[in-house]
């Protein structure tokens, strides 16, 4: 019997006849871009999967080819992938390869004779397979959505990822949904992008799911948060008309004498988580409840709250701009719906009297809405005419919702308002960054130092913003309106100078001052906190 060399229709021809009985073939491939010598069969079993797998497999082995199967069920098709089984090492080194292959309809059995030549492919041919099936398979789940131009693997230092180019056949909003169910069900997670220029829409097909349920440790939930009720409830003792003027320890040991500014802050802060939380778990993002955050400082070095706050975790990007919009406004909105009647009350709990002059003191910051609101309940501008409202703790809760409303509003990085401005204007929200840090220097130069602290942290960690896995489909028409109006609060809720020192001529100041610039750093490395921990608050 002569050598002859095996070319690859030939190799072809070989496995579909050796796999007639087994085996319906419709078409060929020759070939892939890292396995020239592979062979690809489309067509259906002839007998259940479960039963001709193995016997495929062993036919080609006999052979001497590798193999790979699996199914198309978009297209209702199946398909075989062979390759030779020896490494490219051992081919070199190998003259002729005998190999006899039968059927079980009795076929002739015939020599294969392969002669010596140089490698063929660099890597095992069993993940080269695998990847040219999980190609074929990714195609077929997504052809009747996505009108394929190109099929590839491209990233940079991701050589499992798919990249599929082409057109969608459907609007982004109803394609997307579907093209990522199926994908979830391959086991990938699928991104969407559309390229400016082209026009051309972009697949981006990574193996392995995100979580879809966070799940808490609810005793560290219960832990801080109990933690927090006792730093809140210090805090407000020491807003007590009780505490003695120069007793700097009264309110731990009284701390019960501050539920009223406690219970009022804790109960905007947890609106404001919940609106994120629920609604999260309405797109199906992995959220966890919240974590509090108490501050235990003493109220004489800064401690004007008792906390940083709240938060949320995330554990994967939001799904698309609309559902980053909704769950990044929902808790500023949430949160100022109960924030504004706990003002309300707390100010027609307060009096309205003369500015004492003898004594250094803390005014808090005027936004718009909370000016309107004194005006509302008191019928004055205030401060004005030497008057000012001496506002009870549960008015202070509510001024501090509002200034949490306004920080967390903060069009930048991963803060609400930076969710907010993206979803609107998706990558070009990134313009605004450098104004906005320019703006905080400008107003920590001429109006309150803390601002200094939080351009920096936007300067280092919110420059850049993680797109959602669908960032092709726009907000509709309602969800714009939204955001404008959100990024409205934000005008409305802002205070240029959240705590003013005044300290009247001869009195001793500096341990207000001490105290109104550690609360501007406590309240930025709040923000630096939940930005190192990748948590939305």
């Amino acid at each position: 019997m002569s050598e002859e060399m095996l070319t690859p229709q030939q190799a072809a021809d070989q496995i579909e006849a050796a796999l007639f009985d087994l085996f319906d073939a419709q078409n060929a491939t020759l070939g892939l871009p890292e396995l020239r010598e592979a062979v690809i069969l489309r067509g259906r079993f002839r007998r259940p999967a479960e039963e001709t797998l193995p016997e495929i497999e062993q036919r080609l082995a006999t052979l001497g080819y590798r193999a790979v199967m699996g199914t198309l069920p978009r297209s209702e098709q199946a398909l075989v992938l062979a390759a030779p089984r020896l490494p490219a090492q051992e081919q070199a080194g190998q003259k002729i390869l005998r190999a006899r292959a039968g059927s079980q309809s009795g076929a002739e059995a015939r020599t294969v004779v392969r002669a010596e030549q140089e490698p063929v492919f660099e890597a095992d041919p069993a993940d080269a397979l695998q990847a040219a099936l999980a190609l074929e398979q990714v195609q077929d789940a997504v052809a009747d959505l996505f009108a394929i131009r190109i099929a590839r693997r491209d990233i940079p230092g991701q050589p499992q990822v798919i990249h599929l180019r082409g057109q969608l056949t459907l609007p982004s909003e109803e394609a997307y949904p579907q093209i990522a169910e199926r994908l979830r069900e391959l086991g990938y997670t699928a991104s969407l992008y559309r390229d400016a220029e082209s026009k051309m829409d972009d697949l981006i097909i990574t193996p392995g799911l995100m979580p879809q349920v966070e799940r808490s440790n609810l005793k560290i939930h219960l832990l801080l948060f109990v933690a927090t009720v006792f730093t809140t409830l210090y805090v407000g003792a020491g807003m007590s008309e009780a505490r003695p003027p120069d007793d700097l320890w009264w309110p731990l040991f009284h701390f019960w004498q501050g539920w009223p500014f406690a219970l009022s802050l804790l109960t905007i802060l947890l609106a404001h988580e919940l609106g994120h939380y629920f609604t999260g778990r309405r797109y199906r993002v992995p959220v966890s409840l919240p974590y509090f955050i108490p501050l235990p400082i003493p109220d004489f070095l800064g401690n004007v709250l008792g906390t940083l706050g709240a938060v949320i975790t995330m554990k994967a990007r939001m799904t698309d701009r609309r559902a980053m919009l909704d769950i990044g406004a929902a808790g500023p909105i949430v949160g100022l719906i109960v924030a504004i009647p706990i003002l309300v009350l707390g100010l027609l709990l307060s009096e309205v009297r003369p500015i004492t002059a003898d004594q250094p003191y803390l005014l808090e910051g005027n936004s718009l809405l909370y000016l309107l609101l004194k005006y509302a309940v008191f019928g004055l501008w205030l401060p004005g005419n030497g008057l000012d409202v001496f506002i009870h703790p549960v008015a202070f809760a509510g001024w501090a919702g509002l200034l949490v409303t306004s920080l967390n509003l903060i069009p930048a990085g991963q803060l609400d308002g930076g969710h907010v401005l993206y979803s609107l204007l998706g990558n070009r929200a990134q313009r605004f960054t450098w104004p906005i840090i320019v703006a905080l220097v400008a107003l920590g130069t001429l109006v309150w130092p803390g601002w200094f602290m939080w351009a920096g942290l936007v300067f280092f960690f919110g420059q850049r913003h993680p797109g959602p896995l669908d960032n092709v489909t726009p907000l509709d028409a309602r969800r714009k309106i939204v955001a404008v109006a959100v990024l409205l609060v934000f005008v409305l809720t802002f205070s240029p100078a959240p705590l003013t020192i005044v300290i009247p001529e001869g009195a001793q100041g500096s341990l207000v001052r001490q105290m109104v610039l550690l609360a501007g750093a406590w309240t930025g490395l709040g923000w630096l906190a939940r930005r190192r921990a990748g948590r939305h608050g």
